[in-house]
């Protein structure tokens, strides 16, 4: 299996054959989506292999944890036909707005089944849990306009197939690192990740929800760090408390490697996710090599 770097061009130009090979008439039948972060809309882009078509509420460089809504977000949602958003354990932002919508405008909450609002809703982190999210747009598209059901459908099935190579190798590539480095993380973002991939993070300075811990906490990891027990970070660009900067500020020599959850810098087409997580399992592996 070759490493996250090695991959060829060649599987590149595949996945755009497959995802852009759409006519005209059916880029008109295409519903206007609007996902409420990017990772999601890159799905959505994978799946319908249109990236006119999809719209993220969110900008990237936003957390969806302390988002204030703004009265042109509501004009997007407005023009949507298929809203997609994790839930509402996760955007809070948007309970209030998803529930005033014309009737026409179709809304997909993609948490899993089950799940309680207070829980982690990072669920795009596993890139698993993307084929479901992809097979469930694939779905809900269907619905809306049931002529495009095939494509959608086999659409995402090529991204499930792409995303189980990438997984592979990842799973591979983490498994073969003797020791690990012990890592810390800003806030508790990786945690399906870190599931998936059978690592643990030695410390937070945050929960999911981005609420600060306590004195205790903070000094639990200043000590840890004092103590060598944490080799490297990671990273997020929307959240970087100023306790991190302090507590990394005498350590120079600390590994710090930055993962972009929200997939800032990913261009918005059909193989974006797939280059998600490539850039994502590279950027861990880096950090956690010894």
């Amino acid at each position: 299996m070759l490493p996250l770097y090695c991959r060829t061009a060649a599987f590149l130009t595949l996945m755009t054959g497959l995802f852009l090979g759409t006519t005209t008439a059916a880029v008109a039948q295409t519903p206007n989506i609007v996902t409420s972060i990017k990772p999601l809309q890159l799905i959505a882009i994978a799946v319908t292999g249109e990236p006119s078509r999809v719209e993220s509420l969110l900008s990237p460089r936003f957390s969806p944890h302390d988002y204030q809504f703004r009265p042109s977000d509501r004009e997007m949602l407005e023009r949507a036909d298929v809203v997609f958003w994790i839930g509402p354990g996760f955007e809070t932002f948007l309970r209030g707005p998803l529930t005033n919508l014309p009737a026409r405008v179709k809304v997909v909450a993609l948490q899993p089944p089950g799940t309680q609002l207070s829980e982690d809703g990072h669920i795009w982190m596993d890139p698993v849990h993307a084929i479901a999210i992809a097979r469930r747009m694939a779905e809900a598209l269907a619905e809306v306009e049931p002529g495009q059901r095939d494509r959608w459908q086999r659409n995402a099935e090529q991204l499930a197939a792409a995303l189980m190579r990438e997984d592979e190798s990842l799973r591979q590539e983490l498994g073969s690192l003797r020791q690990p480095r012990q890592f810390l993380v800003a806030h508790d973002t990786f945690d399906y990740f870190e599931d998936r991939y059978h690592l643990r993070h030695a410390a937070a300075l945050a929960d999911n929800a981005e609420q600060p811990s306590g004195a205790r906490n903070l000094l639990s990891v200043q000590k840890m760090l004092d103590e060598g027990r944490i080799g490297c970070v990671f990273r997020e660009p929307q959240y970087e408390p100023k306790v991190l900067q302090t507590l990394l500020r005498d350590r120079p020599q600390m590994r710090v490697v930055t993962l972009d959850t929200m997939a800032t810098d990913i261009s918005l087409k059909p193989e974006g996710i797939v280059e998600f997580y490539r850039e994502l399992g590279r950027g861990a592996v880096s950090c956690l090599k010894p």
